[in-house]
């Protein structure tokens, strides 16, 4: 049965060595398999040692591919989004030059605004199947949550193919981040009083909190248009009024105001007569 193995003009060329295959994709089927098969795992490690004097971040990104065959093209370029800059003693003034994550022969190079693109350098190997690729980072500034890091990574391998969101790095969930659970990875620096609140924290905050009841008065809604024709305090529920709304983002106001006595019409002013 092979309604499995991708559609590919390079299957012939698939090679069975002690467990692995290897397999020589290139194009849009490299860049479909690396979109779906290859899972990232972005971490954090330490805000608090500087280097030249500035605040930077630490951490690590981890590349597994989990699908069954080796990655050997090196076509490829993942682009993502950062708002802290990667290696920024390199790529601050030479954006393009590119600097070696780590020791991982993958390069980090800076696009413009937030956009950065890692490639792989000469030397590197590829993604084996089921092995894991750890890449070193230093990035300026913090990164003291998982919301500093933004989803979405794509992958593409030249300008003939269409490139795709990594599935590991897609929506909004962020599950690709690893936990924040360390003082060092959600403190910003060693005398930072900030620490998450738990559950017996919030509680404490809160225990002298009373219930007030209800509001003593009701907050009426900014009407587009009012024709006063009285100094004397109006009394809504004494009938007469015309309440006139047409904006989704004011009809429950208007339905509201509705059982006050009021008639409610389809229209674009808040019209207030009573001599009507």
């Amino acid at each position: 049965m092979f309604h499995n193995i991708p559609k590919c003009f390079c299957l012939p060329f698939c090679i069975n060595y002690l467990g692995s295959v290897s397999c020589q994709f290139s194009g849009q089927e490299l860049v479909d398999y690396l979109a779906e098969k290859l899972q990232l795992e972005y971490a954090v490690t330490t805000n608090l040692e500087d280097k030249a004097g500035y605040a930077r971040t630490f951490g690590t990104i981890t590349f597994t591919n989990t699908g069954m065959y080796d990655i050997t093209d090196n076509s490829w370029e993942i682009y993502f989004c950062s708002i802290r800059l990667f290696e920024p003693e390199t790529l601050w003034d030479f954006p393009l030059q590119g600097k070696e994550l780590g020791t991982s022969k993958l390069a980090v190079y800076h696009i413009n605004g937030c956009l950065h693109k890692i490639s792989p350098m000469a030397g590197f190997t590829g993604f084996p199947s089921g092995v894991a690729v750890v890449a070193d980072y230093v990035t300026s500034d913090w990164q003291s949550s998982r919301t500093d890091v933004s989803p979405n990574w794509y992958v593409e391998a030249g300008s003939q193919t269409v490139a795709r969101t990594i599935l590991s790095t897609a929506g909004q969930s962020l599950d690709f981040v690893t936990d924040f659970d360390t003082p060092e990875q959600w403190k910003r620096r060693d005398f930072d009083e900030y620490n998450p609140y738990t559950a017996q924290d919030r509680y404490d905050r809160n225990a002298d909190v009373s219930d007030m009841g209800s509001a003593q008065h009701l907050i009426m809604p900014t009407p587009n248009d009012v024709l006063y024709i009285s100094s004397e305090l109006v009394d809504l529920s004494a009938g007469g009024w015309l309440v006139v709304s047409n904006a989704a983002s004011t009809n429950n106001a208007a339905k509201f105001l509705s059982g006050k006595s009021m008639n409610v019409h389809d229209e674009t002013i808040f019209h207030c007569d009573q001599s009507k």
